[in-house]
């Protein structure tokens, strides 16, 4: 098991509302998840990146859903967070160990999706995700079990170093397939991330 520095490390965690009629991924559409960092005098050491989706209504015609987790470069102006629920990096929040220190002096921002798409920010998007899943919900009709997916960047569990974001990068989480009528589900966006000087 790896071992962190507990001074500088950090896990996070944001529930979306019911989200419904999200857009496709584009560059700027189908945004359900923002994590961009603002410190100039450290890094984030991102261990683990998670976001579970869980239907909760069925859509009215049977339909493939999906999400992607990308990394955001060059950001110079915020997503829009109107509607969204937001991480506060208060008090302990976050905290792996009480004692340890707050987030370095300008605090990383976090939100999801309330339950409509964000609004994207002003960024470069690389052109590949770092993970990617979909499934096949079933129509309303037939009573079906309503479905669980995730995006799960772990280079933890590989042995690989983990991905360095610095001032102003960060990583989007998207909606990947238009949801169609009538259907809901809920997302779960999680994050553990070490500080580390520049």
């Amino acid at each position: 098991m790896k071992d962190y520095p507990l001074e500088r490390t950090f896990h996070v965690c944001l529930s979306t509302g019911l989200i419904t009629l999200i857009d496709a991924a584009t560059s700027t559409a189908g945004q359900i998840g923002v994590f961009r960092w603002l410190s100039t005098t450290h890094s984030a050491l991102i261990h683990r990146a998670r976001a579970v989706w869980s239907t909760v209504t069925p859509f009215t015609n049977a339909q493939e859903v999906g999400m992607d987790l990308v990394v955001a470069r060059a950001f110079t102006a915020e997503s829009a967070t109107v509607g969204a629920v937001t991480y506060s990096f208060a008090a302990n929040d976050g905290k792996i160990w009480t004692k340890q220190n707050a987030p370095s002096a300008t605090a990383p921002s976090f939100f999801v999706s309330g339950t409509a798409v964000l609004t994207a920010g002003t960024h470069t998007l690389d052109g590949a995700p770092l993970d990617r899943c979909q499934m096949v919900e079933l129509a309303a009709a037939g009573t079906p079990y309503r479905g669980t997916m995730a995006v799960d960047f772990n280079p933890t569990a590989s042995n690989r170093p983990p991905l360095r974001l610095d001032a102003n990068e960060g990583l989007i989480l998207r909606n990947t397939i238009l949801m169609g009528a009538a259907g809901t589900a809920r997302v779960v966006f999680a994050i553990d991330l070490t500080e580390q000087a520049v």
